[in-house]
C-alpha cells in the first residue's frame, strides 16, 4: 500500500497537476486573501440560511397574536386618573382622558394589526417595501387618531371643538419626539443583521411598541395637565 502511494506520488503526470495547482494558488493568493478580507457578518448569515436544516417555524400572519394587541387593551383598562382643577376633583376630565386613551389605544392596535393584514408577497424578503408599509401605518396612527377625536367629541357636542383640537396638538407636538425614536429604532432594526426575516424584523417594532406604551398614557396626560378648568362644568355622559 504505502509503495502504491509514493509510486502515484511520483507518477509525473500527478507531480505535474501538482505543481500547476500550487502554481494557480500562488497567482490569485492576493485576490483570496482580500476574499477571506472582505467577508463580513452578513455573507455569513447568507451562509447560515443556505444550510439550514430547520426552517423557521413562524410567519408573519402568527403576529396577530402578539402581547402587544393584549397590552395595549391592558392600557385602557389600568387607567385611574385624578385631576385636579383649581383645588378640586375634576371627574368630567378624568372621563374625557380615558376615552382619549382607548382612542389613541384602538388606533394604535387597529394600525399595528394592519402592518400583519396588509402584508403581502411583494413585501415579502424587501426590506425597503416593508419598512415603507410600517413607517406608513405607523403615519395612520396619528392621522386616524385626530380624526377619531374630533369624531367622537362631537357627538357628545358639550365639549368645545378649540379645546378637543388644542388636545390633540399638545398631544401630538409632546409625541413628536417619541416619533423620532420610533424612526431610529425602525432603522435599527432593518440595518440588523440579527434579524433574518420580516416575522423578526415586525416582532422586533411590536416589542417597541409593547414596551412603549406605558409612555403615550403618560404624554397624554402631560396634554390634559395643559388644559386646566375647561370640563368642570360640562355634563358628559361616559
Amino acid at each position: 500500500m504505502l509503495e502504491y502511494i509514493i509510486d502515484r506520488i511520483t507518477n509525473p503526470i500527478f507531480l505535474f497537476l501538482l505543481a500547476l495547482w500550487g502554481i494557480t494558488i500562488f497567482s490569485v493568493k492576493d485576490a483570496i486573501v482580500e476574499k477571506i478580507k472582505a467577508f463580513s457578518f452578513n455573507d455569513l448569515k447568507y451562509l447560515k440560511r443556505i444550510f439550514r436544516t430547520n426552517k423557521f417555524k413562524y410567519t408573519v400572519k402568527d403576529l396577530v397574536y402578539h402581547d402587544v394587541f393584549l397590552i395595549l387593551d391592558q392600557r385602557k383598562n389600568e387607567l385611574n386618573p385624578n385631576f385636579i382643577s383649581y383645588g378640586e376633583p375634576d371627574e368630567t376630565k378624568n372621563m374625557v382622558f380615558i376615552d382619549f386613551v382607548k382612542l389613541k389605544m384602538n388606533s394604535t392596535e387597529f394600525n399595528m394589526k394592519r402592518i400583519i393584514t396588509e402584508y403581502n408577497d411583494d413585501m415579502k424578503g424587501n426590506e425597503a417595501k416593508l419598512k415603507a408599509h410600517i413607517y406608513e401605518c405607523f403615519k395612520d396612527c396619528n392621522e386616524c387618531l385626530a380624526k377619531d377625536i374630533i369624531k367622537f367629541y362631537h357627538k357628545k357636542k358639550k365639549i368645545d371643538k378649540d379645546v378637543v383640537l388644542k388636545l390633540s396638538k399638545d398631544f401630538f407636538d409632546i409625541r413628536q419626539s417619541a416619533m423620532i425614536n420610533y424612526a431610529e429604532s425602525f432603522e435599527r432594526v432593518f440595518a440588523s443583521p440579527f434579524y433574518e426575516n420580516d416575522f423578526q424584523r415586525i416582532n422586533a417594532v411590536f416589542e417597541t411598541v409593547a414596551f412603549e406604551s406605558k409612555e403615550i398614557v403618560r404624554d397624554i396626560e402631560k396634554a390634559f395637565d395643559k388644559v386646566n378648568g375647561v370640563f368642570k362644568d360640562i355634563e358628559y355622559a361616559e
